[in-house]
């Protein structure tokens, strides 16, 4: 047997061997997949806009729960940054099976962008099925607004296995490893997923056209200070209600996402538009008009407050 003889047949064991382990794995691979399918959904992004499409199984023995789901990119800075699914949809509203499409939808605050129309048919099928969150500039992370670029989504599957969405590319379909939902899912569990989510669409909100239109205050009524002008084009939650010292009636706002030191917020309805179910608010408390003693005027000497 010449030299080369031999390397030769040693070449092909070697890759003998190589293909027998390919089919090893191969055949290993199924027996993990049964137990934990993997459920395929699709990233739709924008600049502005994040739409996450959940085509649903009915005959899947058991439901699912995308608590687990995670998003991945890589910063300008190179490091990778870490998004949980469950930092923008809270987790009353993941416990139950997906069964049934779903439509989770993230935009920018002031974004007017129409949905998009798998998600649009979806709702029309499902009126229950979309949860819709309004997010800040710094939340978004699939796209960079200062280089003007959108960036690769990775989606940690299982220990070894990484789904991405190519940067750019406007729809993504994604096999997710999610985790069975066994210990937590009940027979009502998709109603009470529906529920939650028509009550999120249902939330009173208020905004204005216009900049410098609508005052807001630290209390009820026009005696009350003004803090700022409601920013133009953009929802901002109701809290609660309560009347001036006229009897007429204010609501109070959460504008904590854009102005943290603010938590006193009042506008009177009439001066803007509302959507949602304005019509059951909570009584707010008040805060007491603090006066500074420097500026009260006192009575005099021997006089009695008492009228």
């Amino acid at each position: 047997m010449t030299r080369n003889t031999f390397v030769g047949l040693f070449v092909i064991l070697i890759l003998l061997m190589t293909v027998n382990a390919s089919f090893a794995q191969s055949d290993n691979e199924p027996e993990r997949m049964r137990d934990y399918p993997l459920s395929p959904f699709i990233l739709l992004p924008t600049r502005e806009t994040l739409t996450i499409i959940v085509p649903g199984d009915p005959n899947r023995e058991e439901p699912e729960t995308l608590r687990n789901l995670v998003f991945e990119v890589i910063g300008r800075d190179g490091v990778i940054q870490r998004y949980e699914f469950t930092s923008f949809f809270p987790g009353a509203y993941l416990d139950s099976g997906l069964r049934t499409p779903f439509c989770f939808h993230l935009e920018l605050v002031d974004n007017n962008d129409r949905l998009p129309q798998e998600c649009i048919d979806i709702i029309d099928q499902y009126p229950n099925r979309l949860i819709k969150q309004r997010i800040t500039l710094s939340d978004i992370f699939w796209y960079d607004p200062v280089t003007q670029m959108f960036r690769t989504i990775n989606i940690p599957v299982n220990d070894s296995l990484v789904e991405f969405c190519p940067a750019g590319v406007p729809r993504c379909p994604i096999g997710f490893e999610s985790l069975p939902t066994s210990a937590m899912a009940s027979a009502s569990s998709t109603d009470e997923m529906a529920n939650a989510a028509q009550e999120t669409a249902m939330m009173c909100r208020v905004r204005t056209n216009g900049s410098n239109l609508v005052r807001v205050r630290v209390g009820p009524g026009t005696n009350r200070d003004v803090r700022i002008f409601l920013p133009a084009d953009t929802d901002f939650p109701v809290v609660g209600q309560n009347v001036d010292r006229q009897g007429n009636s204010w609501w109070k706002l959460d504008v904590t996402d854009y102005f943290p030191t603010i938590d006193e917020a009042w506008v009177f309805p009439a001066d803007v538009q509302s959507s949602g179910d304005c019509s059951n608010l909570p009584i707010a408390p008040v805060s007491a008009i603090i006066i500074n003693p420097s500026t009260a005027t006192s009575p005099p000497i021997g006089a009695s407050n008492d009228n």
